[in-house]
This record gives C-alpha cells, sequence and structure tokens, in this order.
C-alpha cells in the first residue's frame, strides 16, 4: 500500500479569498506531522480553487488529524471559509 492510501480522511472548504486558502494550506500541513505533509494538500491548489468556484479539499490520514485542522482554523479564521463536507473514503488524488 502506498503513502497515497492512508490520506482518506478529507474535508471540503469554499472560500473567495485565496489568501485565506493559502493560509489554509499551511495550516493543514501542521495539523499532519505524519508521513507526507504533501499530500494533504495535495487537492488545494490555487489551480483547483479557480477551477472547482473556490473549493478546495484537504486530506488526512486520522480523524483527529482533521479534527485538530478544523478546530484550529475555527480558532484562527472564524470568517472568511465555510466547512462544505467530510468525508472518509475519498483518497487523496494520484498526482501527489
Amino acid at each position: 500500500m502506498g503513502q497515497r492510501q492512508h490520506f482518506h480522511f478529507s474535508v471540503t472548504i469554499q472560500s473567495d479569498e485565496l489568501f485565506m486558502v493559502s493560509a489554509l494550506r499551511g495550516l493543514a500541513r501542521q495539523c499532519q506531522p505524519q508521513i507526507n505533509r504533501r499530500m494533504a494538500v495535495a487537492e488545494a491548489s490555487n489551480d483547483t480553487w479557480r477551477r472547482h468556484q473556490g473549493e478546495v479539499t484537504f486530506y488526512f490520514t486520522s480523524t483527529s488529524n482533521r479534527a485538530e485542522f478544523l478546530r484550529e482554523a475555527t480558532l484562527l479564521f472564524a470568517t472568511g471559509w465555510e466547512n462544505m463536507s467530510r468525508d472518509d473514503k475519498k483518497t487523496a488524488p494520484r498526482h501527489c
């Protein structure tokens, strides 16, 4: 099993502000200390954000890492983003 398969706890957020997505990318990396931090932000590029009308997806290896991300994001950024959905089966994309 490759590293990618471990990243199947995702959260999709929406933000109209690219600077917010950039800040959330940094937070996602911090909240995913195990394995390959880059996979946490594999589907959160600027291009993805533009193509998906402000939505990006972050991936984590555990529900606790995802919960920490959401908790910290709420504490740090009370506005400027919205939690759209969570998924416990969506695996990080292959291109990471």
